[in-house]
């Protein structure tokens, strides 16, 4: 595991992230735009690659499944609606 450091200067906060942490946090965003999108082959790409790094929830779950990646939509959807 690599350990990348940002910010160079003193004034700066130093950031530290891993590769995975970083490939974790990108995938879970284009995972989100493509519920956003309501595109299941993306978000069945997105999840498989989040799988793969170890990563594990309800909507990485429903995104291998056509049903319940249209389900998780609608409910996430109708939940945006009502609040």
């Amino acid at each position: 595991m690599e350990w990348k450091v940002v910010g160079v200067e003193e004034s700066e906060i130093a950031i530290l992230f891993d590769d995975r942490g970083y490939e974790t946090y990108v995938y879970g965003i284009l995972l989100n735009l493509a519920y956003k999108k309501r595109d299941y082959r993306s978000a069945r790409h997105y999840s498989g690659d989040l799988t793969s790094l170890g990563a594990s929830n309800l909507k990485i779950k429903s995104a291998r499944n056509p049903v319940f990646f249209h389900l998780f939509w609608i409910f996430k959807k109708i939940k945006s609606l009502l609040s």
